[in-house]
């Protein structure tokens, strides 16, 4: 018989800020046994949650790394991480700043899923906050560009790596300087290494992305800011 969830999840949220804490201790804040305390650290090791006992006199239980792929552990959220995490999710979805075709859907979907796990009192409270919450300037729906185009260039730009871009019916060889949403639109600023000049792209507009070359960990140099006109070499902004 599996143990109760409450109280495995309990030693999780010590585990996590108590590392190292031994099994006397354990069992002292959470009102049972050592064995008990052995025999839930073993239910989560089953549930794919790595934790790690070390014997002797500076011996402790702790939560050991994750190995990359597994799946994450619940996470343990206080009153105010909540309505952080809350208040993020609805001014992305507000401002435009999510990524692909269902960006808002997403935002609302994930909003859903925290609401789902909250205790009802802290439920009703968000609920209340997502009711009243107003926002200082007007939504800007736009054109959400794929999170696959948005991490690749993301991880372009942080390695100082040349890329090719499908753009529009073309193909674009730039260098990426930066990343931005601005007024609903996600922009990409960056130097074009055949004219010298700098460029700014629209990314719902760019269909491939694909390295040129290896990167050699220089940042471009900078570029227009990701507020002008997609693809233009000018630095105009829009306004």
């Amino acid at each position: 018989m599996s143990p109760p969830t409450g109280r495995v999840l309990a030693l999780l949220e010590l585990l996590q800020t108590l590392p190292g804490a031994t099994a006397t201790e354990l069992a002292g804040r959470l009102s049972v046994d050592e064995r008990t305390v052995r025999r839930d650290a073993a239910h989560l090791c089953d549930l794919g949650i790595p934790v790690r006992a070390r014997r002797g006199r500076h011996g402790g239980f702790r939560l050991g790394p994750a190995e990359r792929g597994q799946r994450l552990a619940p996470l343990m959220f206080t009153e105010a991480e909540v309505v952080a995490m809350v208040l993020s999710l609805a001014c992305a979805a507000h401002t435009g700043l999510s990524t692909g075709a269902n960006g808002d859907a997403a935002s609302a979907s994930a909003l859903a899923k925290t609401w789902r796990v909250l205790p009802e009192t802290l439920a009703v409270h968000v609920t209340a906050l997502l009711a009243t919450l107003g926002y200082d300037r007007e939504a800007h729906p736009a054109e959400r560009p794929p999170a696959a185009t948005v991490l690749a260039l993301a991880s372009a730009t942080a390695r100082g790596q040349r890329v090719i871009l499908g753009y529009d019916g073309a193909e674009c060889v730039v260098d990426p300087y930066e990343i931005a949403c601005h007024r609903g639109r996600w922009r990409l600023a960056g130097h074009d290494p055949g004219t010298g000049s700098g460029r700014v792209f629209d990314l719902d507009l760019i269909e491939d992305v694909r390295p040129a070359g290896d990167a050699d960990g220089r940042a471009a140099e900078r570029g227009p800011a990701p507020t002008g006109r997609g693809g233009r070499d000018d630095h105009d902004d829009e306004g």
